[in-house]
């Protein structure tokens, strides 16, 4: 899993990641956990991704950036997570990982059948379901966080 990325934080520790897979209760599949040593989030020349099974309004999207443990606010994996996770925006086993530029996310189960999974969270879907956490507005995208990585492409303008 290689990428052209440009950072958006310093290095994290892997004492760090565990801090906080403890704090949520869940652990990083090792494909994620890798890339977070190793980029800690940031910013991918190749950033465009198409869902697998798109029933909603959109078939791809761009990574506007990856989360990372960062003191910025909106770039913050931690900020994310309570915002959207801890807020019951999505499942409880589901982890904002990186965001799009029209304020959607790219999410990773942690957790249950689909451990590793990426998927599509839409805001302007959240709400037109009785429960908004759950996986009616998630659009899958990879089987693996490797999967996803491996299928990114550069913006073709």
């Amino acid at each position: 899993m290689e990428l052209e990325i440009t950072p958006i934080a310093g290095a994290i520790s892997e004492s760090a990641i565990r801090d906080f897979e403890e704090n949520i209760g869940m652990p990083f599949p090792p494909d994620y956990r890798e890339f977070m040593l190793k980029y800690n989030g940031g910013d991918p020349l190749k950033c465009v991704f198409k869902f697998q099974n798109a029933t909603g309004p959109y078939s791809d999207s761009i990574i506007r950036y990856f989360f990372a443990f960062s003191d910025d606010y909106d770039e913050s994996i931690k900020h994310n997570h309570e915002a959207y996770t801890l807020a019951d925006r999505v499942p409880k086993n589901i982890l904002p990982i990186a965001e799009d530029p029209g304020g959607n996310i790219v999410c990773l189960s942690l957790a249950g059948d689909d451990v590793g999974k990426v998927y599509f969270w839409d805001h302007e879907q959240e709400g037109l379901t009785e429960a908004s956490a759950t996986y009616e507005n998630l659009e899958l995208i990879a089987n693996s966080f490797t999967e996803f990585v491996d299928g990114l492409e550069e913006e073709s303008y």
